[in-house]
Order: C-alpha cells, then structure tokens, then sequence
C-alpha cells in the first residue's frame, strides 16, 4: 500500500492537488484570467486590477465519488461466501460532505496583498468496506498453498475472510502573496504556500477460515495446523508458521508532513482581453508514520519516513468578451507530476510519481452570461488527460481520464455581495484494464483488475466587500 492511496479524494486537479478552491470554480473552469476574489488562488496578479478595498469570500463544496474494482482470479472462486464465482466486485465509497475555502484580498492603489486558506488536496475518506481485491488475492491461495504442502492432495477448496480498509486525506493549505500593477495592461504576483498533509489509514483482515478436511464446516488455519501438528501430518514449525501467516491483522496509521513553495503569477489586461498565468513551484514533503499497528506492511511501519510531494503546476487562461454580457474564458493547466516523488511499495519500494508518463493535463473552456447587475450563468467544460502508466495503477489509487462538465449561476442581491451556486459532474473514460503478473508462482495465476469511478460535487459560497455598499448609497443621495 502506498503513502497515496487516499490523496485523490476530489476530482479537479492532478494526481495531488485540488483546484476548485471556490464555488466560481465550479459553473467555469476556465478562472485563470481573473480579477474576482478567486483569483487569490487562480489568478493572484490579476487582484491589481480589483477596485481598492477589502474583500473576502467563503465557500464550501460537497463531493461524492464512487470507486469499484472489478477484480477476477481464478482463486477467487474458492471464497465461500460465492463458491464457483472467480470475479469480486469492491467498491469504495468517498464522502467529503463539507470541504471550505476562505479568500481574502486587500487593493490599494497599484498594490493587493491576498491570502487562500483551502484544502489543496484530499478533502475527505475513502472506505472499502468489504476490503479489496489486493488483500483477498493473498487470503485466496492459501487452499492452492495448503494442497501444495499436503502433496497437491485436494483437501482445501474453500476459504473465508473479512476485510476493511478506510483511508482519509488532507493537505490543508494557507496562501500568502502579493501583486504589483507596473501599468494599466500588466502585473505580477509573488506568493508562498505552505501544505500540511495529513493521512490516516485503519483496516483490517481478520477471521480467515478455510474448509475443514477433518470435519465439518470451516475453521482458522492455525486451529487446524494444531491439530495436524498433533497428528503428524505437519511439523510443529509448519504449524507455527501457518499460525503467525493467518493471524488477524489491523492497520491503524497517522501520516503527517509539512512543505513550503513559492508560486510566481502575471496578467495582462486589455479592453476586451485578459490573460493570467502561475507557476506553483513542487512542494517537497516528508510524511512520518506514527503507527499503532501496521499489519507487517512495509509502508505503515512506525517510525518511517515517506515522500509525498506535491507536484509543480503551470496554469494559465484567456478571457474574451464576445460582447458586454458574454465572456469566453479558455484555461490550460499541466501538472508536472513525473518531476514529484511519492513513494510507494509495491513488493518493493519505488517513486511512484515516476511512472505518471508526461503528466497530467487540464484543457477547459466556459461561457459566462452576464444578464444584469444582479444575475450571471455560465457553463463549463474540461478535458483531463492522465498519462499514468500501469504500475501507477492499483485498486488502492487509480487515475482515469475524463470529461467534465459544470455549471451554476452568481447572484449578487446587493452590490457589495455576490453569491454563488454551482455543480458539476465528470464522465469517466472507458474501464482501464490491469493485468496482474503471477503472485506466488504456479499458486497463484495472478488477476485482472477492472477499474471504474463516478463523481458529483455541489458547491456554494459568498463573497463580501467590505464598504462598497455604503460608498454606492452616498453616490446616489448626491
């Protein structure tokens, strides 16, 4: 099991990071080219074009994901609970009902000095609750290993287990920078973001059977080889050994780590045109286990020291105002996540950022519909392409390419404030198909993995600015 297995929890970003800081973010991809509050993350030299004052802006999203295996070994038909069915299905059930954000800006002059509080990855717990398809796979050989020990005499053909796994994911982020407006088409940012990440994982597989060739009914391996081992028909070592590999086991670990990088940002404003690019530098962080139990897996082992970085991000965006009320906003994000390291163990240690090919990417595009002073539509889509190879691939984590799409609406009731409300979906690319080597040579033939998922998230927020109500009254008593 790797340090990653929960990190993807929500669903617009790269393979670590989140990019749907704001309910905006959610009815228009496309939010690289702004000046609204938002832009405190997406755009943070774009603040210099604001009007002078002090904004904030709140905002929470709710997501649901799905995610199911669909995992077939030919030892799988010996579980007890299907006898005869070699295909599994495990799915993991992700719920982040309330995951928020805070902006805030202050404008003067040519200067705006801003601050982002988010989740900037993660945001929520995944749970197996029927296990996967990895931890049974091991559970599945033991009647093929038995029979192989007792001379290929078919005395075991049946096994049971239960199995759990839950895992959560934050990187809980804060944002401080400035931008500088040189003259009235060009500005520049300068920011530093520091990420704690915090992981948990709690789990188990306990209470293994398998088929009573002496008896009735199903009995724990280690009962049984005690037996045995008072027959002679295995060794007491045998016996010992089959107790110590059949044992319950419970993993219960903390991981937490903290990195810091700086982000650099420009904007170039014209009449009808706007441009916004950043680049976030790669965060470099180190998560400790602090483990109670570990369940004799490598990764979980106390004490241990893991990398997971987040990785550099280059964003930028145009926006075109097609006439008053229609704008054109167009995004391009990359995710340079072969140049992280995340490391993983996979019957070894390896970087599993090394095999996300040339990383991966955002393309996206959004209509905004300006119908008065008080309301505004829009609609959004994006292409994200992942480039993950097949060992990125597991039934812990697993990355598809998708389409998205979304959509909501601003209501600004006074002038001073803007609420928004948004939605949006993603359709998954077809089912990504793994095939797994050999486990434990002739007794295990190995399995393929069928991996799928479904997401909704639903967002609302609120952006104030402070004294502009009172300013607009005094314009107009005059």
């Amino acid at each position: 099991m790797s340090s990653l297995a929960a990190s993807q929890l929500v669903m617009a970003g790269g393979i670590v990071s989140n990019t749907n800081q704001h309910a905006a973010y959610q009815r228009n991809f496309a939010r690289e080219a702004t000046s609204e509050i938002d832009a405190a993350y997406s755009n943070p030299a774009g603040l210099s074009f604001k009007e002078d004052g002090l904004e904030m802006a709140f905002s929470y999203q709710a997501t649901f994901q799905e995610r199911k295996t669909t995992s077939t070994s030919p030892t799988f038909a010996m579980n007890s609970a299907s006898l005869g069915e070699a295909t599994r299905n495990y799915v993991g059930e992700i719920k982040a009902p309330f995951i928020p954000s805070l902006q805030l800006a202050y404008k003067k002059n040519d200067w705006a000095f801003y601050t982002n509080i988010s989740v900037s990855g993660g945001g929520g717990s995944c749970k197996f609750a029927d296990g996967m398809g990895s931890t049974e796979s091991t559970v599945s050989s033991l009647p093929t290993v038995a029979n192989a020990i007792m001379g290929n005499r078919p005395l075991f053909n049946q096994y049971s287990v239960e199995s759990n796994m839950e895992g959560s994911s934050y990187i809980f982020s804060l944002t401080l920078g400035a931008s500088h407006k040189f003259d009235e088409h060009f500005s520049a940012s300068l920011g530093l973001r520091g990420n704690y990440a915090l992981n948990k994982y709690q789990g188990y597989v306990k209470n293994i059977q398998v088929n009573n060739p002496l008896g009735a009914g199903m009995v724990k391996p280690g009962e049984l080889a005690a037996q045995m081992a008072q027959m002679n028909m295995i060794p007491s070592t045998t016996a010992q050994a089959v107790v110590a590999l059949t044992a319950d086991r419970e993993i219960d670990c903390k991981q937490s780590g903290f990195g810091i990088a700086p982000i650099l940002g420009m904007a170039v404003h014209f009449d009808r045109v706007r441009f916004g690019a950043r680049y976030e530098f790669r965060t470099k962080i180190e998560l400790g286990n602090d483990t109670k139990n570990d369940a004799r897996m490598p990764a979980y082992e106390d004490g241990l020291t893991l990398r997971s970085d987040i990785p550099a991000i280059l964003a930028t965006g145009l926006d075109v105002d097609l006439c008053k009320s229609l704008t054109l906003g167009l995004a391009y994000r990359h995710y340079f996540d072969n140049m992280a390291k995340i490391s993983a163990y996979d019957s070894e240690w390896f970087n599993k950022a090394k095999y996300t090919g040339r990383g991966t990417s955002d393309i996206a595009a959004a209509l905004e519909w300006k119908i008065n002073d008080k309301w505004t539509v829009s609609a959004t889509g994006m292409r994200t392409q992942y480039n993950v190879e097949d060992r990125f691939q597991s039934d812990l984590n697993f990355s598809l390419s998708c389409w998205s799409i979304g959509g909501g609406l601003k209501f600004s009731p006074v002038a001073n404030i803007d609420i928004n409300l948004a939605y949006f979906g993603v359709n998954y690319d077809d089912d990504y198909t793994k095939v797994y080597a050999p486990d434990m040579a002739s007794y295990n033939p190995g399995r393929t993995d069928i991996y799928n998922r479904t997401a909704n998230s639903f967002a609302a927020g609120i952006n104030y600015r402070f004294g502009n109500k009172s300013k607009q009254t005094e314009t107009v008593e005059q």
